[in-house]
């Protein structure tokens, strides 16, 4: 699931890879996986104050970058290298196996192909039970697993680089496809709906009860997909392009290029029926300069483009199909003065949402700034004061929502009169 930072989630913690947005469906729901895998990277960056504002605004507590080798940016020693990795964790019986290799095609083009499989059974956990309905009384089964919390990902990708003294460019291709079960999913309030600002569930027993859709209680390694409660088949393709070079024009030290297309569906089955499917395709661009020392001030700014389409049909189709467009500026300035290092950042969003339904459309801007302090007043000490304004404009989810969610077992109410959250 999406990662928490000092409180934050969802669309409040953005996770960007290479510095551009996964654009898969995680920040939809918790149930919904990221597809940005940690296995296949070369860090993770856990950034907060005014870097931030490079990837996004409204991510005061802090943003994850992922960044990845797919696409070489320089040639490998000796004409290849690579890297393999196995793990097995006894807390759900996982096996997982990674490797990648990066060649030197020539002394100027280098190619790089790895891949991912891992599959884990439901986890252990104590003290854990189960309750099961039997008419006029219940039992209480205790359990050593988790049921339907099996997961099964493949994972592989192979990117292509020129690479010369000055920069390069490169291209790559991602293919990534899962299998996991939702353990909470449950259809007990499937027949609330609002009424105001509440929630009525008449039709209902007035004692709690468990229907035949609730599938949380399991055998102990039931790998069969078609038994085992809800489920969700996901697969996404990914198309990325990144270009660096150096000295690029007069009175600029880099400039920095990129783009991404994709293409993802995942379909929550029940049984062997897909009973909703989301799909999301999309587009992101970003151009980025860093310019030469001004009066002793370094920085980068940059222009960020994106769209998304996203549509999701079946008993979980709590919005209309819609259309997300953004375009950003961005800028983060940075100087030393002594043991003080300042650091300010700006972001500036234009967003535009078009939605397919008699509901309005949105459109709307939001500034946000950030300035840092960083007092190195000791070698390997630093005291640091930050501060930060910044404006999130609402997501179509937090505009048009208006439908039951079974697998967070809520129902969502958008409100299409939202301003930017400040």
């Amino acid at each position: 699931s999406r990662p928490v930072i000092r409180g934050q989630d969802g669309a409040r913690v953005k996770v960007t890879q290479n510095a551009t947005e996964s654009m898969d469906v995680s920040s939809l729901s918790p149930d919904h996986a990221v597809t940005v895998d940690s296995q296949l990277a070369q860090k993770v960056e856990v950034i907060r104050g005014p870097s931030t504002l490079l990837y996004s605004a409204g991510s005061v507590g802090g943003l994850v970058n992922v960044v990845d080798t797919k696409i070489p940016t320089v040639m490998p020693e000796n004409s290849y290298e690579g890297n393999v990795g196995v793990r097995y964790n006894s807390g759900n019986d996982e096996k997982l196996g990674h490797a990648g290799v990066t060649l030197g095609l020539g002394s100027n083009v280098a190619l790089r192909v790895e891949g991912l499989k891992r599959e884990a059974n439901d986890y252990i956990t104590p003290n854990y039970s189960v309750t099961e309905d039997h008419g006029d009384h219940t039992h209480t089964i205790k359990e050593r697993r988790v049921g339907n919390t099996f997961s099964e990902s493949d994972n592989v990708n192979v990117g292509l680089s020129w690479i010369g003294e000055r920069g390069f460019a490169g291209v790559s291709y991602s293919n990534r496809q899962d299998k996991y079960g939702l353990p909470g999913h449950s259809h007990e309030y499937e027949s609330c709906h609002p009424h105001g600002d509440h929630l009525h569930c008449g039709g209902h027993d007035d004692h709690d009860h468990s229907d035949e859709h609730d599938h949380t209680a399991h055998d102990d390694h039931d790998h069969d997909h078609s038994g085992a409660g809800p489920w969700i088949d996901l697969k996404t393709e990914r198309y990325d392009f990144r270009s660096e070079l150096n000295e690029p024009f007069v009175g600029f030290k880099k400039l920095r290029a990129q783009a991404s297309y994709t293409d993802y569906q995942h379909d929550e089955i029940e049984g062997s029926e897909a009973m909703t499917t989301f799909e999301s395709k999309a587009y992101e661009g970003r151009i980025e300069l860093v310019h030469n020392p001004i009066a002793q001030w370094e920085g980068v700014w940059g222009v960020q483009a994106s769209q998304q389409k996203l549509d999701i049909s079946g008993e979980e189709a709590i919005f209309a199909p819609n259309k997300t467009q953004k375009y950003s500026l961005v800028g983060l300035e940075h100087r030393q003065f002594g043991d003080v290092h300042v650091e300010l950042g700006t972001r500036f969003d234009h967003q535009k949402i078009e939605i397919d339904s008699k509901q309005k459309d949105y459109d709307g801007n939001a500034i946000s700034v950030s300035g840092a302090a960083n007092w190195e007043f000791k070698p390997d000490y630093t005291l640091s004061l930050s501060a930060s304004h910044q404006q999130r404009l609402p997501t179509a989810q937090e505009l048009y929502s208006n439908g039951g969610h079974f697998a967070t077992n809520t129902y969502e109410l958008g409100n299409e009169n939202l301003d930017k959250e400040k």
